[in-house]
């Protein structure tokens, strides 16, 4: 624990030296962030309260922990087989004098500190809002945050159980695949099942009041003394006796735990050592990757074939694009929604929707940017030297990993807008102008991506997570999401000016426009990757 608190405040230390403005823009970011899940939680909760439902508050608390333990249950299998079976510092836990208990104490801890973060900000944001705006209670507010903790250390207990028990059957590396793909696939679930419940009524004052009418009697989801109703009973009312079930729950599920981690863990270890990620890279997927990396050339071939097949193995770099893609599809089939809430006027809702159709598709560029392109560099680690004897030059490096980047990070965004398009039923200039800047986009967004992570690589960083959640990549994105939000404007306003001219003319210039921004997008890129390998020559004898 000791260890996790000195590398926290080192990193800290590290991202205030290289500029106290670039911290406090970060932090400035995630509070933005925190803030506004707060206040929409928050106004929610003060509608309830003004409209005399305290009875909904329950379930709303129960419902949000509910969705707190599904989402952080699949993300910690992966994590905690990975913790448990796959660590880099397991040597020493198998080699030392240790107890047990204080072994499988210390890989709990690490399966919290590599699952937890992200999803208790977004949820403590959305919990304290509802909890202070719904109940004006400090007592409950303070009981907010201890259910919380509880039910995270609950959710993570129990999915240290089940990866426990499937990779004494199948390999770690394989329980940690099979986990993000649940994950995105329960997303996908999730989110089609929010969009067929009508939420978006809610903003209406008829759709709220008709809402609250139906979650009146909506005190529990299931049986009363399931973990997330017992806590939901325990924050809102100070239901002491709720809250000895909830702390009943934890108890059992450390004790039944720590029970399968000295059975089981042995054998789970042996599978995980015998694990062979690159079986999952044979056949169809190695000939592919071979295909392109012969085609980025001589010099630069081998290094994208060896990042592409690092890609296709290790979940951690492909398991945000499982959730990008998620996200991709359900957007791609609720666009008809779209079209209808525009139905009375379809030529300004065409224009309207090509705008936004472009930003989301920017969107998902900057997330891969940040998330795939930055961290391409830092993910060389402690093999850098191996890449000095390559024939490579500094700009030669930066090119490699941009071509690396380019299948994922620019092929995935156009696909989506090529689908989006259709499915928004655009007029072919409109459609055309959407697909040309958002590929100029996700163009920009891969060497912006890979220059920026070649300034300062997190060489020491203990996970992809951590690479890619640092001041560097979070600036990068909002960098990349600037120049989307740029993109929907000139898409925007080319397609408001061209409203009235007839299909061609609005083809030519769909085409002229597209053409030009889609030259500017290569001459940029070509500037980033120059001042990347510039940078990479300046630390090459002294790597950050």
């Amino acid at each position: 624990m000791r260890a996790r608190r000195h590398r926290f405040w080192r990193r800290l230390q590290d991202e205030r030296d290289k500029g106290l403005v670039r911290l406090l823009s970060l932090l400035a970011t995630v509070l933005g962030m925190w803030g506004g899940l707060f206040a929409a939680a928050f106004f929610a909760g003060r509608y309830v309260l003004s409209r005399g439902a305290p009875e909904v508050l329950p379930g709303g608390v129960a419902v949000t922990l509910l969705g707190v333990m599904g989402a952080l249950f699949f993300s910690s299998v992966g994590h905690a087989a990975t913790a448990f079976f796959a660590a880099r510092d397991l040597w020493f836990w198998d080699a030392s004098p240790t107890s047990v208990t204080a072994s499988f104490g210390d890989r709990v801890i690490e399966t919290l500190t590599l699952a937890a973060p992200a999803t208790v900000g977004l949820s403590s944001s959305l919990l304290l809002g509802f909890v202070i705006g719904g109940t004006e209670s400090p007592g409950a507010v303070a009981r907010a945050g201890v259910g919380l903790v509880a039910v995270v250390v609950l959710t993570v207990v129990v999915a240290a159980v089940v990866a426990h028990v499937v990779a004494a059957v199948f390999p770690a590396g394989a329980v940690s695949r099979a986990s993000v793909v649940l994950l995105g696939i329960a997303l996908c679930v999730a989110l089609v099942l929010l969009r067929q419940s009508g939420v978006e009524r809610l903003v209406t004052e008829k759709g709220a009041e008709e809402f609250v009418a139906k979650a009146g009697g909506l005190f529990t989801v299931g049986p009363p003394r399931l973990p997330h109703n017992a806590a939901a009973q325990f924050v809102i009312g100070g239901d002491l006796v709720a809250g000895g079930w909830l702390l009943l729950w934890v108890a059992g599920a450390v004790a039944v735990a720590r029970l399968v981690y000295g059975g089981l863990y042995k054998r789970a270890r042996t599978r995980a050592e015998q694990d062979n990620p690159s079986r999952d890279a044979k056949g169809l997927v190695e000939r592919v990757v071979a295909f392109y990396a012969r085609r980025s050339g001589p010099s630069s071939g081998a290094m994208v074939r060896k990042d592409l097949l690092a890609f296709v193995r290790d979940p951690s770099q492909w398991g945000q694009l499982v959730l990008l893609l998620t996200i991709s599809i359900v957007y791609v089939v609720n666009c008809r929604a779209l079209v209808a809430g525009f139905g009375d006027v379809p030529q300004a809702g065409g224009v309207i929707l090509s705008a936004l159709h472009v930003g989301v598709v920017g969107f998902v560029a900057a997330g891969l940017a940040a998330r795939f392109a930055f961290v391409q560099m830092a993910l060389e680690g402690p093999a850098m030297w191996l890449a000095w004897a390559s024939p490579l030059s500094p700009r030669g490096w930066v090119e490699a990993k941009r071509r690396a980047a380019l299948p994922i990070v620019f092929g995935f965004p156009v696909l989506t807008a090529i689908l989006g398009a259709v499915a928004l039923d655009l007029d072919v200039g409109t459609g055309l102008l959407s697909v040309l800047l958002s590929a100029g986009i996700a163009w920009c967004c891969v060497a912006m991506g890979v220059a920026r992570g070649s300034v300062a690589p997190l060489f020491d960083a203990a996970s992809v997570g951590e690479m890619a959640m640092g001041p560097g990549a979070m600036l990068t994105m909002l960098r990349a999401l600037f120049l989307s939000g740029v993109g929907a404007g000139l898409q925007l306003v080319t397609a408001g000016l061209t409203f009235f001219l007839g299909a061609a003319a609005r083809g030519g210039v769909a085409a002229v426009v597209g053409g030009l921004f889609c030259l500017w997008t290569v001459r940029f890129a070509r500037r980033q990757v120059d001042a990347g390998g510039a940078a990479v020559a300046r630390w090459r004898h002294d790597p950050p």
